[in-house]
């Protein structure tokens, strides 16, 4: 364990930056974030603004590693399907994608809405 130094990211925002800096912030977040789930398959599971420090180089420290969380490659595959679906307007591509995420087959969901209990 090390100390961080620098301010938490939930501070940021009653400081007097501009705009852009606090904008470059979210994007550097936004991407370590897709990184560690979408590369890595191995993030941080309590990512809040009181768990990321900006430090006086600028740089984001991600801290308190109590909750971390992992994504198999199945997973992962599937869950960026179903974003590229629905980035595609694919309504069908993003329920399959959707059943797949949560190890569900289409033949024990009611997909067309008819309200039928389907038992397996």
């Amino acid at each position: 364990m090390e100390f961080i130094q620098g301010t938490q990211v939930k501070d940021i925002i009653n400081m007097p930056l501009p705009q852009s800096k606090k904008s470059e912030y979210t994007r550097t977040i936004t991407k370590s974030y897709l990184k560690q789930v979408y590369i890595d398959g191995f993030y941080h599971a309590d990512p809040h603004g009181g768990n990321m420090i900006v430090q006086e180089d600028d740089t984001i420290a991600f801290i308190d590693f109590g909750a971390v969380g992992s994504i198999d490659d199945e997973l992962k595959k599937n869950i960026l399907e179903f974003y590229y679906a629905i980035n595609n307007k694919d309504v069908e591509g993003a329920m399959q994608s959707f059943l797949n995420i949560g190890g569900a087959d289409a033949k024990n969901v009611d997909v067309a809405g008819s309200g039928k209990i389907l038992i397996p």
